[in-house]
């Protein structure tokens, strides 16, 4: 009767233990979104052995290519009248706020060559605010990033400085090369978002000082 007993409640005890195994993976399947069709976008943390800032010098009459950390820019030639030094930036805090970001918000400038400035003061007639051909931006993304990102809203977007709100670039994504596409007439503050990045989100007043004809430093701490 004793022995009937005890297999009885070992019996009870590997049941409830089955059965809170069952809840400890049913829990971390969910928290790890691995049979979510259509996670959200994860914003990519910034690996230390990038580069925050980078300056190329670029000639006009031949063009060339810009690459810094996973982005890069095609300048055909004639992409502007005279040789220009261009200046990649990441943005980081919460000086513009974008929603579904994946990465680092990047600004990009392009400054004439040979031009003076004086510290602390911006020129804008120092920069180059549009060009006469399309850029083309390059976003490589890794396997990573790439599961967890909805591609089919995946895009470029740049800052509009004077409406305060995030404009979509046209961007299409090569899955063969793991890229992101976008051609752009001008440069400023870019995000890449998985989604719409105003939604939800109300701009910090009074943080943003120059607009799209100026250059760096775009921002006040």
């Amino acid at each position: 009767m004793k022995q009937k007993r005890l297999n009885k409640l070992y019996a009870t005890g590997v049941f409830f233990s089955f059965i809170g195994l069952v809840l400890i993976i049913g829990l971390f399947l969910k928290k790890s979104n691995i049979f979510d069709k259509n996670p959200q976008a994860v914003p990519l943390t910034i690996k230390q052995d990038q580069i925050p800032h980078m300056r190329q010098v670029i000639s006009s009459a031949s063009g060339g290519k810009f690459e810094v950390n996973n982005i890069g820019v095609d300048l055909p030639a004639g992409f502007t009248n005279q040789d220009v030094v261009i200046s990649y930036s990441q943005v980081t805090g919460n000086k513009v706020l974008a929603n579904h970001q994946v990465g680092a918000m990047f600004d990009l400038r392009a400054k004439k060559l040979n031009t003076s400035t004086v510290p602390g003061q911006v020129n804008p007639e120092n920069y180059i605010s549009e060009f006469n051909k399309d850029l083309t931006i390059s976003v490589s993304l890794d396997e990573d990033l790439l599961a967890k990102v909805n591609l089919n809203k995946l895009s470029l977007y740049y800052f509009d400085t004077e409406a305060q709100r995030w404009e979509k670039v046209d961007s299409e994504f090569n899955s063969d090369a793991g890229q992101l596409l976008a051609s752009v007439d001008h440069f400023t503050l870019f995000v890449l978002a998985a989604g719409d990045p105003n939604a939800g989100v109300n701009q910090p007043a009074e943080n943003f000082i120059v607009d799209d004809q100026d250059g760096p430093p775009a921002f006040v701490q």
